[in-house]
């Protein structure tokens, strides 16, 4: 939709907010980090640190950066620092000890409150795929993020990266090879990701930025990661995109609620937020499309599988689209949604699958192959 130029632009613009915030928070900031240093203000944890308001957690976001840096943390299982990794201690601290961790000339020390020294070691950073770091711990940014169908705030187990990192790079390498412009932008964005388990969708999330959370289990392959990297890539992407004019995409605020539109008393979420979900339709549907063109697949089981994802997914496309109108979108709201509504009647008059392939009467919220083939023998 848009060139790799213009949306590392749209990155530029992420980068200089974040600045701007750490600048009003810190006029002296900027000489303890590099100004010119991207990697430093595209932290994901340092988004949620500066969506919580929480020093400390920008502080220790920013410490691998600085020469001289202090936090105090109460111990917990896991002190993690961003690009550094883990700190685990030789013996038992108790819970509510407050944790001294300091950083000064590059080396690193940790104390009590008494300035005793705390022997540690540190759990090194795992990558996945050259620069995409794999988180296997909880953290507490991360508290309250997990939510099941309710919307309530559930637990979750981390998982580790075996035995689904093999299906994941397999997707990414697909993902390389046809479909490279949206490749290039989600590498250029994404930055962590998480497997995790428990009864929460997979996600991506602006209190996050720049992260993955994918629920895995027994039956993940290639192809679900293919479709989660597009679905919540697809988010991180439009976030940056749409950073500074979100609101210039509708005649309303872009927190609107739906119910609070006359006629849409029925519908959940706001603007925004449904408008993002067509985007990421858009991109779901038209790369599955090409996908399946070109034949990337030559296993039935693969391919019906991706026939049957598609099509659900087109679904959702549509549904997505009848929502919005020119009495709900601004003018270069209308320009944008004219591109995914072009896109999706592409694909529908082209496409040798239509919507009715497959019956999909039994699927839920989220797509299950077991259920297609149930519905489809």
């Amino acid at each position: 939709m848009i060139n790799l130029d213009e949306y590392i632009s749209c990155i530029d613009n992420v980068i200089y907010s974040i600045k701007n915030i750490l600048y009003e928070k810190d006029s002296s900031i900027f000489d303890k980090i590099d100004f010119y240093n991207d990697d430093i203000f595209l932290e994901p944890l340092l988004f949620s640190a500066i969506l919580n308001d929480n020093d400390i957690d920008i502080e220790r976001s920013l410490m691998s950066y600085k020469d001289n840096s202090l936090i105090i943390l109460n111990n917990k299982e896991n002190i993690y620092i961003p690009n550094i990794g883990y700190l685990k201690f030789h013996k038992n601290i108790p819970v509510d000890t407050s944790i001294y961790i300091k950083k000064k000339n590059n080396i690193l020390s940790v104390t009590d409150k008494y300035e005793n020294e705390i022997q540690y070691k540190i759990d090194p950073i795992i990558y996945i795929h050259s620069n995409i770091e794999f988180i296997n711990k909880n953290d507490r940014l991360f508290e309250n993020l997990f939510i099941d169908k309710d919307e309530k705030v559930i637990e979750v187990d981390f998982m580790d990266k075996e035995p689904y990192e093999k299906d994941f790079i397999k997707a990414l390498d697909i993902l390389k090879k046809y479909s490279p412009p949206f490749y290039n932008q989600l590498i250029l964005s994404l930055k962590k990701i998480i497997f995790f388990r428990g009864n929460s969708y997979c996600f991506s999330t602006i209190k996050v930025h720049n992260c993955i959370f994918f629920n895995v289990n027994e039956s993940v392959n290639d192809i679900y990661f293919l479709e989660h990297l597009l679905h919540e890539g697809g988010h991180i992407i439009f976030n940056n995109i749409t950073f500074e004019s979100k609101n210039d995409l509708f005649k309303y605020n872009h927190k609107t609620l739906f119910k609070d539109i006359k006629g849409f008393e029925k519908e959940h979420g706001d603007l925004y937020s449904r408008f993002h979900g067509i985007f990421t339709h858009y991109i779901i549907s038209s790369n599955f499309y090409e996908f399946l063109k070109k034949g990337i697949y030559k296993d039935d089981q693969k391919i019906k599988e991706l026939e049957g994802r598609f099509c659900f997914d087109m679904n959702k496309y549509k549904i997505s689209l009848d929502l919005f109108s020119k009495n709900i979108l601004s003018e270069k709201g209308y320009r944008l949604y004219y591109i995914f509504l072009s896109k999706f009647n592409e694909i529908q008059n082209n496409s040798s699958i239509s919507i009715k392939t497959y019956d999909l009467s039994n699927q839920n919220y989220m797509f299950s192959f077991d259920k297609l083939c149930e519905s489809n023998p």
